[in-house]
């Protein structure tokens, strides 16, 4: 297969593919936390796959503007967004001991501080339960997309002609 006459959408499903393929490897093969330092080879596969799609697509189109670029560059990483929002979800629902040991993690903090009654804590540990898939999603949300921007933006004016 040749990676030059993949469109945009498919290069952003391969990256993805290959990212999740990372995250999951990292987590049960290597017994990585999912939130440690998995996180910079995650991030070092999504910057190389980005630039090496930005790349591709400047070979072809040797003459192209930083808003060619960027427009290819930006079609890859929402595709990326998005997977990875859908795998997190995933991730996080087929994996409660997470959630878990953030809570008894988040607990002992509290206890540590000696400023909040039991019931308090209770109270914390029922709206953590409750906000703790909707907010790593949009963490991770931001995070792609940020990453994203930023990776193409600095490619794009890099690699641009005009």
């Amino acid at each position: 297969m040749n990676l030059r006459n993949l469109n945009s959408t498919k290069k952003g499903m391969l990256l993805s593919l290959l990212l999740i393929s990372t995250a999951l490897i990292c987590f049960y093969l290597f017994k990585m936390p999912d939130n440690g330092s998995s996180q910079y080879i995650i991030f070092f596969v999504f910057i190389s796959g980005l630039l090496l799609g930005l790349f591709q697509f400047r070979q072809v189109h040797m003459e192209a503007g930083f808003k060619q670029l960027f427009g290819e560059g930006f079609k890859i990483f929402v595709v990326v967004a998005f997977f990875m929002v859908v795998y997190s979800w995933i991730f996080y629902k087929y994996n409660p001991q997470i959630l878990e040991e953030a809570i008894t993690f988040n607990e002992q903090l509290i206890i540590k501080q000696g400023n909040k009654t039991m019931p308090e804590i209770e109270d914390n540990t029922k709206k953590l339960r409750q906000i703790f898939i909707p907010m790593m999603l949009a963490f991770n949300t931001i995070k792609y997309l940020l990453m994203g921007t930023l990776v193409t933006v600095v490619a794009s004016g890099f690699w641009s002609k005009k």
